[in-house]
């Protein structure tokens, strides 16, 4: 069937011609046809349990209807909400009108809301409204009841590029009243919900967890009054102040078993009727996406479906993780990530991936489905230029390896606040089209954010240097010389006199320096006894982790080895001097200390000069 503008455009036409040729004519639009289509918003083969609720050609996903119960008096169908409560749309009995730019109306009347199909002529952009048209209640006996749909107050906006449309439609004006009772507990034809009109409850025909309790409900648009009446003819009263599109639930009726009275549950007011139809497992949630509206979830595999309709002249959607991004967080290298989407339409599909590099600036790491990488980074006038590129086999992997480290970055997408790794969809596309996330996944590797890691040295620790830099996430730190002289430093144990043995301590060292500015060639650490014996342990070079007596600094050959002079290791020092006592040295103000690290000779000029302090640990072992 068909609408046609033909007989207003004849007319236009004469009137037109007929216009003198000086006067300039103003451009019209074309008029197009629309083909328009309606459909139950939210109502998939997941939710729906007749196959009345969905479009022809669509099935359920059980080979048999569920049976609609005996006693309504209009045709409706059948579907299931998110809390397993069964619902009743009725099909028949609705009106569309289309307006379009110029103000021309059409109206057609909709014998089946899930079954209907015409064809406009339209000039522009254009509304839709449908409403219900028919009778709605019934009468004092009718103990079925259901709810009408409509498209929202202001209609569904057609724009003017569309030619296939599909006006959505659902509740907006009906409340869900329902209640649980065992069978015997109360008497049907005495309990009743009034509005203008007194009615009585319907059963929803749905399963419980108990066979003998069943699940009372009505519809509401006004305020109601609700009686309640037990076997023993005990009266129970309960009042709603109405609110559209919400549940009310009385949970289960209960008879008091010491007094007969009914206990009722005062029914939970502010949750929405949520029909969407959702898996357990689904693949992503509906408010994960903005840009385009869930059409059905695949009920095995959970994934998603969703439609796009141009907004300002584009159709480009846009997928968001659940995670929240905190400024100074996490680093890549903390996230798996995995994305797998089909559209309907040949588009160009990316991820967005934000770092932020090392002069403070946020680069933007596009990942395609290739595993293809291009890093993106704005100049001097705002422009996104190609910054590095990784191609071919084994791209995301030299990605990751390259760019791990970096911090992750809180940005700010349309309504979305701190967010990342965010996925275009049919990036720059114009036109209408469907898509599906079989998977959409990003995962935290370690479940935690990644804390800053405590400096591997302090400033108080410092003799003749100061802390230039600090790696937050390794604990890492550069020091720089400050004076003409060498660069030392002290732990944080204290050494009480005569209070802690060689034995008594573990040490973890990793220090470097350049050595073509150390005397030494490489740092070391003064290890100074009671009995006044000082022992070196070094820090890298050919004596790497090797304990000599500070009169023989030589290699530990055989020799020293027997004289107990050279020590191989901290370890083997240790089982020969564990009994000794550690002197409670004083280095340049710093009292009670030991295990000095020492960066140069006393005749070294360390004066901007750096080292890197990856780890200077010196701690009881009874304190691990």
């Amino acid at each position: 069937m068909k609408k046609s503008l033909l007989t207003i455009s004849v007319i236009t036409a004469l009137l037109t011609s007929g216009c003198s040729s000086d006067e300039q004519s103003t451009p019209t639009e074309e008029i197009r046809t629309i083909e328009v289509s309606t459909n139950l918003k939210n109502v998939s083969n997941v939710n729906a349990l007749s196959s009345n609720c969905l479009p022809v050609g669509d099935s359920l996903t059980t080979n048999d209807d569920v049976k609609i119960p005996v006693g309504f008096e209009h045709p409706v169908c059948a579907i299931k909400d998110n809390r397993g409560f069964v619902h009743y749309v009725r099909t028949n009995d609705y009106q569309i009108t289309i307006t379009d730019s110029q103000g021309t109306k059409f109206t057609e009347s909709i014998a089946d809301i899930t079954n209907f199909q015409f064809e406009f002529d339209v000039v522009g952009e254009a509304v839709a409204e449908v409403h219900f048209i028919g009778e709605l209640e019934g009468k004092y006996t009718d103990v079925y009841s259901y709810y009408t749909v409509e498209t929202p107050s202001k209609g569904q906006t057609i724009d003017r590029s569309e030619t296939n449309v599909k006006i959505e439609v659902d509740n907006e004006q009906f409340s869900y009243v329902t209640f649980q009772s065992h069978n015997d507990d109360v008497i049907f034809q005495e309990t009743t919900i009034t509005t203008e009109k007194e009615f009585h409850f319907g059963l929803t025909g749905q399963q419980t967890n108990n066979s003998e309790e069943v699940v009372a409900y009505r519809y509401i648009k006004q305020d109601a009054d609700v009686l309640f009446t037990a076997r023993n003819y005990e009266m129970a009263y309960a009042s709603i102040e109405f609110q559209p599109q919400k549940h009310f639930d009385f949970g289960v009726l209960e008879i008091d078993p010491n007094e007969g009275s009914i206990i009722i549950t005062p029914p939970r007011f502010g949750n929405p009727i949520d029909i969407t139809p959702t898996p357990i497992d689904k693949v992503i949630n509906p408010d994960q996406v903005l840009g385009a509206t869930i059409v059905n979830y695949e009920p095995t595999t959970g994934a998603a479906t969703f439609e796009a309709q141009p907004k300002l002249g584009k159709a480009e959607p846009s997928v968001y993780p659940e995670i929240q991004f905190e400024p100074d967080t996490y680093i890549l290298n903390q996230f798996d990530f995995n994305f797998d989407v089909e559209t309907s339409i040949s588009a160009s599909t990316f991820m967005n991936i934000y770092l932020i590099d090392v002069d403070s600036k946020t680069l933007n790491a596009v990942v395609y489905p290739t595993g293809n990488v291009t890093i993106l980074k704005k100049d001097t006038n705002g422009d996104y230029l190609t910054f590095d590129k990784f191609e071919g086999d084994g791209a995301l992997q030299s990605f990751m390896i390259q760019y791990g480290e970096y911090t992750l970055a809180s940005q700010t997408d349309s309504t979305k606040r701190q967010t990342n790794f965010i996925l275009r969809v049919a990036d720059d596309n114009k036109e209408a089209f469907e898509f599906t996330i079989n998977e959409f996944t990003i995962e935290l590797v370690d479940l935690q954010p990644l804390e800053p890691i405590d400096a591997a040295i302090t400033e108080k620790q410092l003799i003749g240097a100061d802390i230039k830099e600090i790696d937050l996430w390794t604990g890492n730190t550069t020091i720089i010389g400050k004076h003409n002289a060498r660069i030392s430093a002290v732990p944080t144990l204290k050494f009480p006199k005569g209070a802690i043995s060689v034995k008594d301590v573990a040490i973890n060292f990793d220090v470097t320096a350049p050595e073509s500015e150390l005397s030494s060639d490489v740092p070391y650490v003064n290890i100074y006894l009671e009995n006044g014996d000082t022992y070196d342990l070094f820090i890298g070079g050919i004596n790497d982790g090797k304990v000599i007596k500070q009169s023989n600094l030589g290699t530990c050959d055989q020799n020293e080895l027997d004289t107990k002079t050279c020590y191989n290791s901290f370890t083997e020092f240790q089982a020969e001097k564990g009994e000794q006592t550690l002197r409670n040295w004083a280095e340049s103000g710093k009292l009670n200390t030991n295990f000095v690290l020492r960066v140069g000779d006393s005749n070294d000029n360390l004066k901007d000069i750096e080292a890197k302090v990856n780890s200077y640990s010196v701690n009881l072992i009874d304190a691990f």
